[in-house]
């Protein structure tokens, strides 16, 4: 028996060796299946039907999300589930940049003002302003991915089994009782790119204000 985080799958599948299976199924020697494993899942759909135009009308070639709706359905629900947290922890570091930002600008109007007022061009410190964004992005996105990465190898070797009640509401709703971290590098420097990407979309309010900046003003500031 194979257990499954869905319930409903875990209640209609069953694995035997295929003799016992041809015996329970009165089907010596024959199939009623033939499963193909590809390396991807995305190109299982386009590998069914290549496989549908070499077989003809006599027989019928699925993938797996049309042999399996359910199944995508939990992998999809679970899916929306991660954009929505990962959405509102985006929205949080966007306010906390952008407030770094605004205090940043508060205090440094003055040296702004200064540098304005010796001569130098506004889309200069602007372009300065972005350089620095940049580099204390980076720098904090990738001192966090330093921090996290025992974490997350020690949970994706000890991941957390949820109690008893906790586990039957995760099972009513198709998903293994089980949180466990991942550790694929491309979730690490994808949350690193869209650290930096949030930083500049709120550096834009500051280099504009610096890009209107009256040296008079900044300096009585």
């Amino acid at each position: 028996l194979v257990r499954f985080g869905s319930p409903e799958l875990r209640c209609s599948i069953v694995y035997l060796p295929v003799k016992e299976a041809e015996w329970l199924l009165n089907m010596d020697g024959r199939l009623t299946s033939l499963v193909i494993n590809v390396q991807s899942h995305h190109r299982a759909k386009n590998v069914a039907g290549e496989i549908q135009k070499r077989l003809g009308d006599d027989y019928e070639s699925m993938p797996w999300n049309q042999l399996l709706p359910e199944l995508e359905q939990t992998i999809e629900w679970d899916r929306w589930e991660g954009y929505i947290l990962t959405s509102i922890l985006y929205i949080i570091v966007t306010f906390g940049i952008f407030g770094t930002l605004l205090m940043m600008m508060s205090e440094r109007q003055y040296e702004f003002g200064v540098l304005v007022a010796l001569g130098m061009k506004r889309i200069q410190i602007a372009a300065i302003l972005v350089m620095e964004v940049t580099f204390m992005s980076l720098l904090g996105a990738l001192s966090g991915i330093a921090l996290m990465i025992p974490v997350a190898i020690w949970f994706y070797h000890f991941p957390i089994y949820l109690s008893a009640d906790m586990a039957g509401i995760y099972e009513e709703y198709g998903f293994e009782a089980v949180l466990q971290s991942s550790v694929e590098p491309y979730i690490f420097y994808n949350q690193a790119l869209a650290v930096l990407a949030l930083a500049l979309v709120a550096s834009i309010f500051p280099i504009l204000k610096i890009l209107k900046l009256n040296p008079l003003d900044a300096m009585k500031n």
